[in-house]
């Protein structure tokens, strides 16, 4: 069975529904659930979540508010943190990985997070289980030299692959040779599963993605339909379908 992970701004559009459609993914078995740590400047991100950025800042949902989502059971739903560096650095980088350590988060996503940082040099050595914890965002275009010093840095369970170039929202991933053959380079080096997200919207794209990579990632397409909540389940329920059957 191949996976699926979902994408959720916390406290968009409001706290309670955020935590609603969190119970509708552990409920689907989704595997993987992306969430989101507000950020008033989300540089990766397309019109629809930075909208739901600005809202979910607006309804005064930070880091605390995050943790405070996920301290429940989420049975075997990994939960991959998703911020930007900056609010980890007000935060505190030390007591915001002890604090999801505790939470037995899975992951972290930080697009904004160069392997080559200080920042990150200073992470790992908080912990060294974060070199396999921390997931590197990768494109298409990245150097192979490059790529190959990151996998010298970054010992990664999942690695982050951009289906295209540019932001995420509505438009639709290009399942191509380039694609393909970036992929195919990432496999060559090392052995982390793939995500694949930007452009994910819909069942078929789910298919599509899951014949190259092992972990489509969709976003945008929910977070859109968030404020009506039988269309983000139903949305969901199809999604999860798809993912059980390739």
């Amino acid at each position: 069975m191949k996976s699926l992970m979902t994408h959720l701004v916390a406290g968009y559009p409001d706290l309670v529904t955020s935590k609603q459609t969190l119970k509708s993914m552990i409920d689907l078995q989704i595997v993987a659930i992306e969430l989101q740590i507000p950020f008033s400047d989300p540089i990766a991100d397309g019109p629809v979540l930075m909208q739901a950025n600005d809202i979910a800042i607006s309804n005064n949902i930070g880091i605390s508010e995050v943790f405070d989502l996920i301290n429940s059971d989420f049975g075997d739903t990994k939960i991959y943190l998703m911020s930007y560096l900056q609010p980890i650095m007000n935060f505190g980088i030390d007591k915001f990985f002890k604090k999801a350590k505790a939470l037995n988060v899975s992951g972290y996503i930080i697009p904004d997070l160069p392997f080559d940082a200080p920042e990150l040099e200073q992470i790992l050595k908080l912990d060294s289980g974060l070199s396999e914890s921390i997931v590197p965002v990768l494109s298409q275009g990245m150097p192979d030299d490059r790529l190959e010093l990151l996998f010298k840095t970054l010992k990664p369970e999942l690695v982050y692959v951009t289906a295209r170039h540019g932001i995420t929202g509505d438009k639709t991933a290009s399942f191509d040779s380039s694609l393909e053959q970036f992929v195919a380079k990432v496999r060559s080096q090392t052995s982390a599963s793939i995500a694949l997200g930007f452009g994910i919207q819909t069942p078929d794209d789910v298919m599509k993605a899951n014949k190259l990579a092992d972990i489509p990632v969709v976003g945008s397409a929910i977070t859109r339909k968030m404020e009506k909540p039988n269309e983000v389940h139903k949305l969901l329920e199809d999604l999860a379908a798809v993912a059980r059957i390739v």
